[in-house]
């Protein structure tokens, strides 16, 4: 084989592949997984009024939702290891998209927080399914490059779900709920064109769960799951709780220009991470999450030092280029902990593990900063992530 072969080799096992049907299922699953919160947080005010609630009775909404993914993602795993993807996936959709919709018929609150936690019991398998597909269908660079596919689609459905749904609520407060309908229509496609991936059926007791826990607790697994609790108590802890607050306190901005100034960070790391196949060609996944913390910390740090909100928007084109990084190469490493019969189960603790960021870092960070300051608290979460990145790519790169 010539040198111009092997590249056009390198470069084709590092490519999308386009004509799997798999890959637009799991594509597909993700973006509805994310639709949970994005697309209805924007309506919140106008439930709030239509059903004459409280602030607090209107977070509900969301909390209820969140809540269930945090006990039943490694129940999920542990089915679709035992059980097959296929057949875990396709109620989940179904599930999902039915109690979702059914929201935009129900005038009772009550009823409402019922089906919003069964949808949310639905959504705890989509995540890790869509994952868990991908690393069973794809290995080597083209895993990685549909992985940054995969961050790439959700990343950018959180950046547009909450326009869509400020859209949908100014019809109605229910009208966003309708459209969760969609997952009914996915379902009905991996119905028609998925074929269960031919993986080993892991058996249920004793043996899976040791297999399972030996493949968590390596080395690697602790050092992966440390970093998904990182990028996401940092994310939803600084990201979306921190700086919106720095935002309308320093600088005095409305809620639709802070919203225009965190869509920043979500559309550089939606094109970084579409880069995640190609690199992985030249540096490891250790490397990449590293080198991704490095701009993290850096996007954070930044902060400190700006005096206006373009410098804000500015350091965050840094760390949303450090989560494109880090997110996909992520992914990737947690799936190639275990073999198949395994994968479902490691892949639901990562989404486990992301629940329990998300939920802390938006209480804690909040805490801290009435003590230090915002931009002191930014400041100093950005040097540590940064020593973390430093210290995993040099690691990573021995």
């Amino acid at each position: 084989m010539t040198s111009a072969e092997a590249v056009d080799e390198s470069e084709r096992k590092a490519s999308i592949p386009w004509r799997s049907p798999g890959l637009y299922v799991a594509i597909a699953t993700s973006l509805v997984a994310v639709m949970g919160v994005a697309l209805i947080s924007p309506g919140l005010p106008a439930l709030r009024r239509a059903l004459a609630l409280t602030d607090a009775q209107a977070g509900l909404v969301l909390t209820v939702f969140s809540m269930p993914s945090i006990v039943l993602a490694p129940v999920m795993g542990v089915l679709v290891d035992r059980y097959g993807r296929r057949i875990v996936l396709i109620p989940c959709l179904v599930g999902y998209g039915v109690t979702g919709a059914a929201v935009a018929f129900t005038p009772s609150f009550s009823a409402i927080l019922v089906l919003r936690f069964l949808q949310g019991c639905a959504a705890s398998g989509l995540l890790t399914l869509s994952l868990t597909l991908i690393g069973d269908l794809f290995d080597g660079p083209r895993r990685n490059a549909v992985m940054g596919l995969n961050a790439a689609a959700m990343t950018g459905g959180v950046a547009v779900y909450p326009i869509l749904g400020g859209l949908l609520a100014d019809i109605a407060w229910n009208v966003p709920f309708a459209a969760y309908g969609v997952s009914v229509f996915i379902g009905a496609v991996a119905f028609a064109v998925l074929e269960e991936p031919t993986v080993e059926q892991s058996r249920f007791g004793l043996e899976y769960f040791r297999g399972t826990v030996a493949r968590i607790t390596t080395g690697s697994g602790l050092a992966l799951y440390g970093a998904v609790f990182l990028t996401f108590f940092v994310f939803f802890g600084a990201i979306n709780t921190s700086i919106p607050f720095l935002l309308e306190q320093d600088y005095a901005l409305s809620a639709s220009v802070i919203g225009l100034v965190l869509s920043v960070p979500l559309v550089m790391s939606t094109f970084v991470a579409l880069t995640n196949g190609r690199l992985a060609r030249y540096l490891s996944n250790g490397r990449l999450i590293g080198i991704g913390f490095v701009g993290y910390g850096i996007g954070l740090a930044g902060i400190w030092m700006t005096e206006s909100a373009m410098g804000v928007a500015a350091t965050l084109v840094v760390l949303g280029a450090g989560y494109g990084l880090i997110v996909p190469s992520l992914d990737t490493g947690i799936s190639g902990l275990a073999p198949d019969a395994f994968r479902g189960g490691v892949m639901s603790l990562r989404l486990s593990v992301k629940k329990v960021g998300q939920t802390i870092g938006p209480v804690l960070f909040p805490l801290v900063a009435a003590v230090a300051g915002y931009p002191r608290l930014l400041l100093i979460t950005g040097l540590l992530t940064a020593i973390v990145g430093f210290v995993t790519a040099w690691i990573s790169h021995r």
